[in-house]
């Protein structure tokens, strides 16, 4: 139950904008100083992506947009990832942050944002106002010295910001069609070098950029009661693209010669992890699933209009049904595409659908978590009991699985 005062939500103020900070600061355990840097430096600020909620006067709760555009399929669409959600403690368990949150997304829908994104500690939250897990994700950790030993130092080098057109083509290259994949301009890869200074590049003799390793140290255990349990830093990689498997091996054995590292960790698509380290080391070590970023449907017409550029070669008619969450309220719309002209119309609230579920399973399906096949054989998606076996054949056309993935850079 939300809490017996005066509440505001909106824009902080100039002025208010460090009492702001305070909150997050308070709420994720931060240093303030350090982050005070980091949140007046981003090359993207805008005051109006900055939403508090004033209780009788008081900056109680906070939360930051982050305006991105990503890849589904073929197609890049507009998200808006969710930040530095944070409520001070004594303020907590009252429903602020969730009136917060509820306002916000109201916002996005005015700005014409169809998708919301957010990486979250607490899911079972989240899943209650119908954000739900996308992408199947898993952290592999390999000891250092398994990895390629061979290198050649002079073609490594730590890059800078005059290797930034040559980062923008490599990831650019590497990401384009990858689903959750976010487009990254100069502005974004400027800050990625200063806040990010362990980025390596690799280049040919001929000076080509075949490769960059973006990575973190993360420190290790010292124990001075029980030194046994003394463990050294590990290497966490954060992005790792190559374009021919010479780049590949030469930033591994970059990373081998890290010698005050004991393990390098590596979080991904189980497909990332087996072109980086091959099956075989795999089965010697692991991985364990961990969780990807949460998303959200903000509308669901223009979700399907803005992803139906994938949708050129198909033909046929097919009617969607999604129910709300929390209000259980239905909306259905029809895609029409007739020799790549799609059309996406909506129909009345109480119009059969073909294909009908919950909002958090069809975020999964348009994101590509499930294909629409499995999830009809999973029982999450439904159909009514006039639907034809051509329309069953098209919603699999339309919605196949496509391995979703926010590259950690990329991170709300």
């Amino acid at each position: 139950m939300a809490e017996a005062g005066i509440i505001e939500i909106g824009t902080p103020l100039e002025e208010e904008l460090d009492s702001m900070l305070r909150v997050m600061c308070a709420g994720f355990e931060l240093p303030y100083e350090a982050a005070r840097t980091v949140f007046h430096d981003d090359p993207y600020f805008d005051i109006k992506n900055k939403r508090v909620l004033r209780l009788n006067g008081q900056i109680v709760s906070c939360l930051s947009i982050v305006e991105a555009a990503c890849w589904i399929g073929s197609t890049i669409i507009p998200i808006a990832g969710i930040a530095g959600v944070s409520t001070l403690s004594e303020y907590r368990r009252r429903g602020l942050a969730e009136l917060l949150l509820k306002d916000t997304l109201e916002t996005l829908k005015h700005r014409n944002y169809s998708l919301a994104g957010l990486f979250a500690i607490n899911r079972d939250y989240y899943q209650r106002m119908g954000w739900e897990s996308v992408g199947s994700i898993y952290q592999a950790v390999v000891p250092r010295t398994v990895l390629n030993s061979a290198q050649s130092s002079s073609q490594i080098k730590i890059a800078s910001a005059e290797d930034i057109p040559a980062l923008i083509r490599l990831y650019d290259s590497s990401s384009q069609g990858r689903t959750l994949h976010l487009l990254r301009d100069k502005k974004r890869w400027k800050y990625l070098l200063k806040h990010l200074p362990k980025t390596v590049l690799f280049q040919t003799d001929s000076s080509h950029a075949a490769g960059y390793l973006q990575y973190q140290i993360v420190p290790g255990q010292i124990d001075s009661i029980y030194p046994e349990k003394n463990t050294n830093p590990s290497l966490r990689i954060l992005e790792f693209v190559a374009e021919n498997e010479t780049a590949k091996l030469e930033l591994l054995g970059y990373l081998h010669s890290q010698e005050y590292a004991d393990t390098v960790t590596y979080i991904a698509p189980i497909s990332s992890l087996q072109k980086l380290f091959g099956g075989d080391m795999l089965s010697l070590y692991p991985p364990i699933p961990k969780q990807g970023a949460m998303l959200k449907i903000l509308d669901f017409q223009k979700m399907l209009l803005i992803i139906s550029g994938n949708w050129k070669e198909l033909n046929g008619k097919l009617s969607l049904k999604i129910t709300d969450t929390g209000n259980l309220i239905t909306k259905t719309v029809t895609i029409i595409n007739e020799h790549g002209n799609v059309c996406v119309e909506k129909d009345k609230d109480d119009t059969p659908g073909s294909i009908f579920g919950n909002e958090r399973y069809w975020v999964q399906v348009l994101a590509g978590h499930f294909s629409a096949e499995l999830a009809m054989a999973g029982g999450l998606l439904k159909k009514a009991s006039d639907t034809t076996k051509d329309e069953l054949t098209l919603l699999n056309q339309l919605f196949p699985a496509r391995d979703p993935f926010v590259p950690n850079p990329d991170h709300f």
